[in-house]
């Protein structure tokens, strides 16, 4: 009746451990080393998108970029640069009655693009038509923000 129950007891003790040493190679560990990668890849996709933000600048005028966004993507495997530009247009050419005040031949353009190889991914233009009403529609532009944010949270 002992020998039942020290081997029993023995059996359990062992199954507990097998099932501990099994989650910590199987599970706890594989997530540690994921999240070290992407806090690696975040590290690198900063100074990458940093260089591209540059290259921007000098593209389309310091005051004429949007502030960017870096991150690692997932569900693309790589480091992606959210920027863009706006041109006001010129004063001459009318005020805007829209909500957000703008010259008739105002434009922006939004993009998420490859941070290594500067492919947009993604992208939406807006601009003034002739009657002085923005291109973009609202579901367009919201439909842009929407995707741009399961990139990055992805």
């Amino acid at each position: 009746m002992k020998n039942i129950l020290f081997y029993s007891s023995a059996i359990i003790c062992l199954l507990i451990i097998s099932i501990s040493v099994g989650y910590y190679f199987v599970i706890y560990l594989p997530k540690v080393n994921e999240k070290q990668f992407v806090l690696n890849e975040q590290s690198k996709c900063l100074d990458v998108g940093e260089q591209a933000y540059k290259a921007n600048q000098q593209m389309y005028g310091i005051e004429n970029v949007f502030e960017p966004q870096y991150g690692y993507s997932k569900k693309l495997n790589t480091c992606i640069y959210s920027g863009g530009y706006y041109n006001e247009g010129s004063p001459s050419s009318g005020v805007s009655s829209d909500i957000i005040p703008h010259n008739c031949n105002a434009s922006w353009e939004r993009w998420i693009k490859n941070s290594y190889t500067n492919e947009k991914i993604l992208d939406i233009v807006n601009f003034s038509q002739s009657n002085c009403q923005w291109s973009a529609s609202t579901d367009k532009i919201n439909e842009f923000w929407q995707q741009s944010t399961d990139l990055f949270n992805s």
